[in-house]
């Protein structure tokens, strides 16, 4: 499948065009879907504190609530990331060669580096 930018470059601008001025151009707008849910987010996060006689706890209770449940599975994909990265598992260079893929050229680009502490 081709990006936009491809498209573009092949002259296939009509097509877009024409993508983007039906319904399926707005399902298919990843940016749109991306603002769309931070501002139900924003809207379902501040909701109940809003609506509380005691705000002050509430936000408390959520944050303690969301913290953990966010922050472990955080933490565990970057374990797992360092994991795969130490075991010289990324090849997404290779990848962005083969496929001819600027986007995927553009993560994991640091080279790993051995440091010695000296006395």
């Amino acid at each position: 499948m081709l990006n936009p930018e491809a498209m573009q470059g092949r002259g296939l601008t009509g097509v877009l065009d024409f993508v983007n001025s039906t319904p399926l151009g707005v399902m298919m707008d990843g940016t749109l879907a991306v603002h769309v849910f931070c501002c139900i987010s924003g809207v379902a996060l501040t909701y109940p504190i809003r609506t509380s006689e005691h705000r002050r706890m509430t936000a408390i209770v959520l944050l303690m609530q969301r913290y953990p449940r966010l922050t472990i599975p955080i933490f565990m994909s970057c374990i797992a990331a360092y994991l795969l990265w130490i075991g010289g598992c990324f090849r997404n260079a290779e990848a962005a060669v083969v496929s001819n893929s600027h986007w995927l050229a553009l993560f994991y680009r640091f080279e790993r580096t051995h440091t010695t502490k000296t006395a």
